[in-house]
């Protein structure tokens, strides 16, 4: 049996990534904040409502890690 599949590799260079610091916290929530803010047919508050219930509990997060650093 090959445990060693091509998504499992994928799994685990993600998790090294994340273990090891390689990608930014709450990157992916910034690009949305960020995007919603330059499309003028769009608010912060669509994107926050359009998030996932892991994206708005990471906004969360990282909220409150730039409230109390």
């Amino acid at each position: 049996m090959d445990i060693f599949t091509p998504k499992t590799i994928q799994v685990l260079g993600n998790l090294v990534d994340t273990i090891f610091g390689n990608k930014v916290v709450g990157q992916a929530v910034l690009e949305k904040l960020k995007a919603a803010q330059e499309d003028p047919n769009k608010t912060i508050e669509d994107a926050i409502n359009e998030m996932t219930n892991k994206e708005y509990q990471e906004y969360i997060q990282l909220q409150s890690k730039l409230s109390n650093p």
